[in-house]
């Protein structure tokens, strides 16, 4: 679990880092975002690599924060005095797939445009889902407000979210951590060099595999502009 979160953290750094880059030439309004996202896969130098780094990696963060989240149930961390880092976990499992689903829209093409419409189109058919489907379009189509809405979320929110999560889920695995060293007369030895080495490995692991897909399709996949008609 410690080197799933190690990685974790890693993508986190990794998202933010391609996510601020891809900023400088997006534009987030229906007339122009696909355009700024065609600019960025085919004209601009390495955006193709930036925007499928971006991609994979928010998946793999998917990935990898289901299964953090299975082997912390399995290893008991939902009993006290752990539960506060496992609801902590859970909730970013949350905040992760969020991100994915806010981060498809922002291309505004077709295959982005069209899934958001069907999701919210089932969410909508929940008890409040028609609030929450006019909160999320601003209206009763999906259009620039809802757009803009996406992507204020995505850009802003979900990653402080996504950080203060992180933040109470270490904080309450280094309280535990404490009082089982104390217990025990163990210290920082027992993550150095065995810990730490499991950790990069399996960092460089993920991030070779999001590398080899991004090469695989060179960048993310863009569809046909939106047509809302």
């Amino acid at each position: 679990a410690r080197s799933v979160g190690f990685t974790l953290l890693f993508l986190l750094v990794t998202e933010a880092v391609t996510g601020v880059a891809l900023m400088t030439t997006y534009a987030p309004t229906i007339e122009a975002a696909w355009s700024s996202v065609h600019y960025t896969s085919y004209i601009a130098p390495h955006g193709w690599l930036l925007r499928g780094i971006h991609r994979f990696g928010g998946e793999a963060m998917l990935v990898l924060a289901c299964t953090h989240v299975a082997m912390l149930a399995m290893g008991g961390a939902h009993r006290r005095p752990r539960e506060l880092g496992y609801l902590a976990a859970l909730f970013a499992v949350a905040v992760v797939l969020a991100a994915c689903i806010s981060g498809g829209l922002l291309p505004w093409d077709q295959q982005g445009y069209w899934a958001r419409r069907v999701e919210l189109a089932i969410a909508a058919m929940g008890p409040g889902g028609s609030r929450i489907t006019r909160l999320v379009q601003g209206g009763d189509e999906l259009g620039q407000l809802g757009l803009t809405r996406m992507y204020a979320v995505h850009a802003i929110v979900l990653p402080l979210v996504c950080a203060f999560l992180f933040r109470l889920r270490r904080r309450s695995e280094w309280t535990f951590a404490e009082k089982i060293s104390a217990r025990h007369n163990t210290g920082y030895e027992a993550y150095f060099p065995r810990q730490i080495a499991r950790d990069i490995a399996l960092a460089v692991s993920v991030a070779l595999l999001v590398g080899w897909m991004t090469n695989k399709v060179h960048g993310a996949p863009l569809d046909a502009p939106a047509d809302s008609g």
